[in-house]
């Protein structure tokens, strides 16, 4: 047990192992070296029962979809993960898993500011107070990447909050305006309104890129340069900010980034030190 960690890593125990529930349902055991079919699977009953306790946890929650995996180390092959994402706080997934040779599920609370997520000042402590194991660090780096990738899918697939949607381009919405006055015929105002549309959609993906390469390369106050530029070598240029829309909303899920890649590799290191 751990006084910082037990808020954000729960768990609940079943009346027989997901192993043996996969058994009597398929009226055979998985594989030592599990076909991805038989992951979903085990994932799927892994779910079902989740989705009871984080119900409890958070009676608002609503289950939108989830996906499964094996441990991608290969440290413990009879771990199977879950995420799972709800239709409301889209961006805050939970992360599930499970030995599946014991009757115990686990799962990751999503860190924020929101109701029924926690804080990462009780993760920072879990660090500083030395309660977190190997298995807890590869769970937890797991559970930002996955947060990482489901937030960059949001922007994409999610008009609201899409950063290669014309209306999200400040350059590309002046433009649109443009062509609108323009007199010249509707097919033409088409063509030019597609040409355009790719053009800033090829510059935000270009700009998007950098932003995240700096992350990845863990080139942390220049990735806040280049979204803020208020200072130094990206004060009075181009940049995030400004391409885009002068929207605190859209900036503000850029800029929440920096501290998951901090932690991504915080974790990571961790993780492969122990």
């Amino acid at each position: 047990m751990g006084k910082y960690k037990d808020f954000f890593i729960k768990s609940f125990k079943l009346e027989s192992s997901i192993g043996k529930l996969y058994k009597k349902k398929y009226n055979t055991l998985p594989k030592k070296k599990k076909t991805q079919k038989e992951i979903d699977q085990l994932g799927n009953i892994q779910i079902s029962y989740a989705i009871y306790y984080l119900k409890k946890h958070n009676p608002s929650l609503d289950y939108n979809e989830h996906y499964s995996f094996a441990d991608p180390f290969n440290y413990f092959p009879n771990v199977i993960i879950t995420v799972m994402i709800t239709k409301t706080n889209t961006n805050h997934p939970y992360l599930i898993y499970s030995d599946i040779t014991t009757n115990t599920i686990k799962f990751l609370l999503p860190f924020g500011n929101g109701a029924y997520q926690v804080e990462t000042t009780y993760l920072d402590n879990a660090i500083l107070n030395d309660e977190l194991n190997k298995f807890d660090y590869m769970m937890l780096f797991i559970f930002f990447q996955q947060n990482i990738l489901v937030r960059k899918n949001t922007m994409i697939r999610i008009d609201q909050f899409s950063l290669l949607s014309c209306h999200n381009i400040s350059n590309c919405t002046k433009k649109m305006n443009e062509i609108n006055k323009m007199k010249i015929n509707q097919v033409k105002k088409k063509q030019l309104k597609e040409k355009y549309i790719t053009f800033y959609q090829n510059k935000a993906v270009k700009f998007l890129t950098k932003y995240f390469l700096l992350l990845e390369n863990q080139e942390f106050q220049e990735a806040f340069m280049f979204l803020r530029g208020e200072r130094g070598k990206y004060k009075g240029k181009e940049r995030l900010n400004t391409f885009f829309k002068n929207s605190k909303n859209l900036v503000g899920h850029l800029q929440v980034f920096i501290n998951l890649y901090k932690y991504m590799f915080t974790t990571k290191d961790k993780f492969l030190s122990n």
